[in-house]
């Protein structure tokens, strides 16, 4: 970005600027205030009588709000009223109401607009000083030139302040209001590049975005270095279920031996083969062939995954494996 402050003269000693600029504000309020005497133009046939009923409510409104300072809600009345029925009075009111609120290059377009519309009784006081205002906001106003780089880039598209600015307008003076502008561009294939400029008024600028191209598509990249799915097997890991199992089926043993050697004492103590003692004894013979059952069948079954799961692993420090020879077996930790 480039900023180059205006070299063009005012032509005017100093201190006249602000005198003459007071001057011409002080005819256009006086040009305001005769007009919420004025009346409106008599309307067109395709318009109907309630839209410019509403016109003309909306342009007394904005005349009473700009008699007293209230400038954006009159230029609010008075745009409402240009957008239902176009007047000249409107159009010029329009235009003191934005060079008021610091809208300079609306201002002057609506004066212009105003200095074309054709002669009326209504209309002729206020020529000469829309046309006065006119002198002024050209001398006001800003002018920043966009360039944008590379040049004829298909599908560019550039905004200033979020509107759209035609491609076509790139690379000549631009009309701009005093204050900070926001330029951004893109296009295919290239990042989308903004800037920021502040413009002085009556200043002239450029502007400059360098388009820079996107990078091409990382996706092929990323296959070589592709996360691990969390929920694939991990051959290598703990192996957590057989060790449960047999876990699982040493408890089972360990309890059936308990209950097995309480029933072996209990009949042992009987003084019969019969009776409650010996019935109690048979019980609990009886549980500690069931649990022993369970234990060696969960212990089998453990001691089957954590063969399969030794001979598909790779050990790691700390982990649990099976180790056989001929007809031995036994479990082994790495370190």
């Amino acid at each position: 970005m480039t900023g180059q402050p205006s070299d063009r003269k005012s032509g005017l000693t100093t201190g006249e600027p602000a005198i003459v600029s007071a001057s011409i504000m002080s005819r256009l309020l006086s040009c305001v205030a005769l007009l919420l005497l004025a009346l409106v133009p008599r309307p067109a046939t395709a318009q109907s009588a309630a839209d410019v009923a509403a016109a003309r409510e909306l342009f007394i409104e904005g005349a009473a709000l700009a008699k007293t300072g209230r400038w954006s809600e009159a230029r609010d009345r008075y745009q409402r009223s240009l957008a239902l029925k176009r007047a000249a009075i409107t159009r010029y009111s329009l235009g003191v109401a934005q060079m008021s609120t610091g809208a300079l290059v609306e201002a002057l377009e609506s004066f212009r607009a105003f200095v074309r519309e054709p002669d009326s009784n209504t209309s002729a006081p206020y020529r000469g000083p829309a046309t006065d205002a006119i002198t002024e906001l050209e001398q006001r106003v800003g002018r920043l030139t966009i360039v944008i780089a590379p040049a004829e880039i298909d599908g560019l598209e550039v905004w200033l302040d979020g509107e759209a600015v035609p491609v076509a307008a790139l690379g000549r003076p631009r009309l701009v209001n005093p204050g900070t502008h926001t330029l951004s561009a893109v296009a295919p294939g290239y990042l989308r590049q903004a800037s920021e400029l502040t413009m002085p008024e009556g200043g002239s600028q450029q502007l400059a975005i360098t388009l820079a191209p996107a990078p091409s598509d990382p996706s092929p990249l990323l296959d070589e270095h592709e996360p691990p799915d969390p929920g694939a097997a991990d051959p290598g890991g703990f192996p957590v279920l057989p060790v449960v199992l047999l876990g699982g089926g040493a408890a089972l043993l360990t309890v059936a031996i308990g209950v097995g050697v309480a029933g072996l004492s209990q009949a042992q103590d009987a003084p019969s083969s019969e009776g409650d003692e010996a019935d109690d004894a048979r019980t609990k013979a009886l549980v500690a062939d069931v649990l022993g059952g369970g234990g060696i069948v969960t212990a089998g079954v453990g001691l089957v995954l954590l063969l399969i799961h030794s001979n598909d692993a790779t050990p790691e420090p700390g982990a649990v494996g099976l180790w056989t020879a001929g007809s031995v077996a036994g479990l082994e930790v790495s370190f």
